[in-house]
């Protein structure tokens, strides 16, 4: 598995480090993965997980989505251990980043995980995908770049509740 560098594009990512940690990980299989995941505690399933895709072209690169059909075909799914830290290692200046970035129904979302992580609840492991992944469906990125697909609210609420640690799933190109 190659050294993943994860972007620092978007909100939660300028205010968040994160460090993979490569020698620990676990593959899934890319059905179950398709079938299991919820999005939002919702949503489950191929079209859904495309919307996610879609919304990185478009917010994030401004480059367009050219879907290619045999793409759940041609990935593996991967766990892997990370660390997690405030960029700038202020907490105080963290919070009044979440503050200043985020709406209060999203804060109150965060918070509330926040309280779930303090009573050690599972809320889901945060989704990203490789660069070759988005290459492969059109974009014209780094090949080891993460983009965070979901999961944005679950890792600022365990950084509040100072946690360090935890899993992430990688959607990654097989071989790759």
């Amino acid at each position: 598995m190659s050294k993943f560098i994860p972007s620092r594009n978007g909100n939660t990512e300028s205010l968040i480090s994160v460090n993979i940690i490569e020698e620990n990980f676990s593959k899934i299989e890319v059905g179950v993965f398709i079938k299991n995941y919820k999005i939002s505690n919702f949503f489950k399933g191929k079209f859904y997980l495309i919307r996610l895709i879609k919304k990185i072209f478009k917010y994030k690169l401004n480059e367009r989505l050219v879907w290619n059909p045999d793409f759940w075909n041609n990935v593996s799914i991967v766990k892997v251990d990370a660390l997690i830290s405030i960029s700038n290692k202020n907490y105080n200046k963290f919070e009044k980043s979440l503050k200043i970035k985020y709406s209060n129904r999203r804060l109150r979302t965060i918070y509330k995980y926040k309280t779930l992580v303090e009573q050690n609840e599972h809320l889901g492991y945060p989704l990203y995908i490789t660069g070759d992944c988005l290459n492969y469906v059109g974009a014209k990125v780094i090949e080891n770049e993460l983009f965070m697909l979901d999961g944005s609210r679950r890792l600022l609420s365990l950084l509040l509740a100072k946690k360090e640690s935890t899993k992430l799933l990688i959607i990654k190109l097989k071989n790759n």
